[in-house]
């Protein structure tokens, strides 16, 4: 068996794509062909011919539905291949929708033609299935799938095959490594990670964030949910609007349980605890030192729910003031007064009643998978149908239910299957959550309207997600450019934003604010319009911490070195580990904490560390890298100088025939 990166290595992250060559069958496989994207060069890495002829490849493993792992599939089948893709059934049907809306932007790479041509094998509908359990895709090739919590549908593959000797080889492909552990599920759609059985021979590991270890902080559920809800509590209060740029897959389902577990839950943080406000500009009010007598009238009612003294501080620290130039009362505080500003936010939200909030999904794409999810979350397992095969273990819990079969139920609803693509609207308890339909907020919608600091009707508290994760294109730019000027407005970042794009301006603006610096861009142009940095009104504010996808170092290093459940005569052998799917400081980080890190007892042994390298084969059963062909020896200087000469040379010759066959004047 042989082995060669084409993507995902040197210095690339994106476009994951691995050649194997079983020599001994003739048979030639992929495990993912995957887009470049967002690097130097992308367009024209994809527009390659890809370094092995289409045809000779007899079927692909897909690990997961992400376009840098899938992204050149509908490519290979335009250039000749005839196999089929082996995957999970969330996978085919996430990826063929996400190929399908990429079509658009392919630069002609493929065509939705090519698209439906794909061939998908569904793997976990075979009834030799299990998580962990060898299935066979060829002669003498079996494959295992186990869950990477990375996004819905995704796994890591451990691929084994028979040698001429009789013995067995075997290679575990991480494919991309989420957060969640079985200890700690922290995020809230998926089940933890799997960590290999054994010690293979060798494993190829994603070294995405193989550079950074992250604070504990952002893998605690319940501090990730007070994150959202404070963010909601100030939105609600100043009757503000929250628009969350989020990628359709995974990212805006996983916000949206994180929502629900916030907003209807019997004893959840807003309804029970700190309820949506309607809004009287009280907070407005209240900021500028002075409202009105109907504002004074709330503000006593408020007050004669507390105790005598708070009641007489507040009358202590409220004047009259000059009446306005209509001759209505004013009121202010006091010269000099003592105001605990929080303490009267507590005093007001505790005597206002509740008011509804509104959730708007506002992407095409997301309404198309919104069923997969409902229906791929609620999936047993074959083996053990107790068990679903991706869902979070502590959704019910989270949810406040009592039993799995009202976790489905909960489940279908948030996530329905939508065929006709319509608007849908479900009730959270007394909040409401909107899919919009594809006709719904087009550019169209905010045409002659003007974002305004402090609308005369204020509107309720509104929020927003929207297809278009780094801001880039989608509806979310409409609603940028909508939205960035109102001081009443929060841009809720909620994962990785590429430096370049509209979103990591977004992500750098916000961070410098914090930091009292400024960025390395004086403005941004949003569609057609240009806002200079004093244009933009909008609070920033970053929680994608909490939601990373992808394991950071201290993740990769457990699933490298996880106890390997053998007896301790069979756990001598140690493992050659390949890093792919990182920069170049991201790997050579990774490498060096794989090589200090001392194994426990029953933790896995590294053998040795190498990186993922395009320009030649590995052999897995000679375990040596298989150099190429020398290139031929490219001239000398010398080389040039008698070539130069014999130019001359015949150049000369060639005058002299020229002057011989002339006729004589």
């Amino acid at each position: 068996m042989r082995i060669r990166f084409i993507g995902a290595s040197d210095d690339h992250v994106t476009g994951s794509c691995t050649h194997f060559s079983y020599d001994r069958k003739e048979v030639q496989f992929l495990v993912d062909c995957g887009l470049h994207q967002g690097e130097n060069h992308a367009l024209f890495k994809n527009r390659q011919k890809f370094p092995f002829d289409a045809a000779d490849i007899k079927f692909v493993l897909l690990t997961h539905a992400h376009i840098d792992h899938c992204g050149l599939i509908p490519k290979l089948y335009r250039d000749g291949f005839q196999g089929v893709v082996f995957c999970t059934t969330a996978t085919a049907q996430l990826a063929r929708l996400s190929l399908l809306d990429s079509v658009r932007f392919s630069s002609g790479l493929y065509s939705e033609d090519d698209v439906k041509a794909i061939q998908f094998s569904c793997v976990d509908q075979r009834p030799d299935f299990g998580l962990s359990r060898y299935i066979p895709v060829d002669d003498d090739l079996f494959v295992s799938f186990t869950r990477t919590a990375h996004i819905l549908g995704a796994m890591s593959l451990n691929i084994s095959w028979n040698r001429d000797d009789g013995t067995r080889g075997d290679i575990v492909m991480s494919g991309d490594l989420g957060n969640n552990t079985k200890d700690n599920p922290c995020q809230p759609l998926l089940a933890g990670r799997q960590e290999p059985y054994g010690v293979p021979e060798y494993m190829v590991v994603e070294s995405t964030y193989g550079s950074r270890v992250r604070s504990p902080h952002f893998s605690n559920y319940l501090a990730r949910l007070d994150a959202l809800t404070d963010v909601i509590k100030d939105a609600a209060f100043n009757r503000g609007k929250i628009l969350i740029p989020a990628f359709s897959l995974q990212r805006t389902q996983e916000i949206l349980l994180d929502l629900v577990c916030i907003l209807e839950s019997p004893n959840g943080r807003l309804p029970a605890d700190i309820p949506i406000l309607p809004v009287f500009s009280i907070a407005d009010c209240i900021a500028s030192g002075s409202w009105d007598e109907a504002t004074n009238g709330r503000i006593k009612r408020a007050l004669e729910a507390q105790s005598e003294a708070v009641q007489e501080q507040w009358r202590d620290a409220i004047e009259a003031r000059e009446p306005d130039e209509s001759n209505a009362p004013r009121y202010g505080f006091v010269d000099k007064a003592k105001v605990n500003f929080a303490e009267f936010r507590s005093i007001m939200m505790g005597y206002t009643k509740p008011l509804a909030l509104k959730i708007d999904v506002d992407s095409p794409l997301t309404l198309r998978m919104t069923g997969v999810f409902g229906a791929e979350l609620c999936r047993r397992q074959k083996r053990t149908p107790d068990e679903t095969l991706y869902r979070n273990r502590l959704m019910a819990e989270r949810l406040r239910l009592s039993s799995e079969a009202e976790v489905d139920d909960k489940i279908r609803t948030i996530f329905p299957i939508n065929k006709e693509l319509t608007g849908i609207e479900i009730a959270l308890g007394s909040h409401l959550l909107r899919y919009q339909g594809l006709t719904s907020s087009k550019k169209s919608d905010y045409k002659g309207k003007k974002p305004v600091l402090r609308p005369k009707v204020p509107p309720l508290a509104h929020i927003t997600i929207s297809g278009g994760g780094m801001c880039e294109g989608g509806r979310v730019v409409d609603h940028l450019e909508h939205l960035l000027p109102s001081n009443q407005a929060v841009i809720l970042i909620t994962g990785y934003m590429a430096s370049g794009t509209l979103g990591g301006k977004l992500a750098q603006l916000g961070r410098c604010r914090i930091e009292g610096a400024l960025p390395d861009f004086t403005e941004i142009q949003v569609n057609d319009r240009v806002f200079r940095l004093d244009d933009i009104h909008a609070q920033i504010i970053d929680v994608g911490g909490y939601y990373s996808g992808h394991a950071d170092q201290s993740g990769l290093l457990q699933y490298i070195f996880t106890d390997h459940k053998l007896p301790a005569e069979e756990g001598d052998k140690a493992t050659t580990v390949f890093l792919n799917h990182g920069t170049k400081q991201s790997r050579e980080m990774l490498k060096e904490a794989i090589e200090v890190h001392v194994p426990g007892a029953l933790e896995r042994k590294v053998a040795k560390v190498e990186f993922a390298d395009s320009s030649r084969w590995y052999s897995l059963d000679l375990h040596e890298w298989i150099d190429p062909p020398a290139p031929e020896p490219a001239f000398s200087d010398n080389g040039w100088q008698v070539l130069v000469a014999e130019q001359k040379r015949t150049n000369t010759l060639l005058e002299r025939l020229i002057d011989l066959m002339s006729p004589r004047q």
